[in-house]
């Protein structure tokens, strides 16, 4: 449609995601482990799926993107599930706080990795796609919106952190039902609005 002139790059958002390592990239990575230069902090989830969202493996995924996709720039980048670090095998054996403080230590490191592909202008912007927004505080999966935002906000006023992705249909009402944000006075969709 771009090359027709139906319409142009402005009028569309391009949003792509990174974090699994599946298929070809699991096949790559496994190889890379083998000779002892394997990205760093995966979390071997299964047999098949592994998943990471260290830097050095954000910048090959942005990188393979641009490329597939024959773009200078990805409107929206954004991690995909990061809470399989909370509920992977690894996970069983440390004490819940400390896994949280680990993970949104990760997210911190990569949105600051993030915001330096903001400024080389490879994505305009990026965000969490995340199935445990809408999770019970209490769930050992939960990801907070707010610690998330607070992570950005630490980097930068200024940050680049826009987006969110989380369920929300007739059978998945926990965006809106559940009081999860703000010491737990605020559903997800009420505390995102408001920011």
């Amino acid at each position: 449609m771009l090359n027709a002139g139906k319409i142009s790059r402005e009028e569309i958002v391009i949003v792509s995601k990174g974090g699994y390592i599946q298929g070809k990239n699991l096949e790559a990575a496994q190889k890379m482990k083998e000779d002892g230069a394997g990205y760093r902090e995966v979390t071997e989830y299964a047999e098949n799926i592994w998943h990471c969202i260290h830097p050095d493996f954000l910048r090959d995924q942005v990188t393979l993107s641009l490329e597939r996709m024959k773009l200078e720039t990805i409107d929206v980048y954004l991690l995909h599930n990061p809470e399989y670090f909370l509920d992977s095998p690894l996970a069983k054996d440390i004490e819940l706080d400390e896994l949280r403080h680990e993970y949104y230590n990760r997210i911190k490191k990569a949105f600051e990795y993030l915001e330096t592909e903001v400024t080389l202008g490879r994505i305009g912007s990026y965000g969490i796609s995340s199935n445990s927004f809408v999770k019970s505080p209490h769930d050992p999966v939960f990801t907070s919106f707010q610690r998330c935002l607070d992570s950005a906000n630490e980097l930068s006023d200024e940050n680049n952190f826009k987006m969110i992705e989380f369920p929300l249909n007739l059978s998945e009402r926990g965006a809106v039902m559940i009081k999860n944000q703000l010491g737990d006075t605020k559903s997800l969709v009420d505390f995102a609005a408001k920011k």
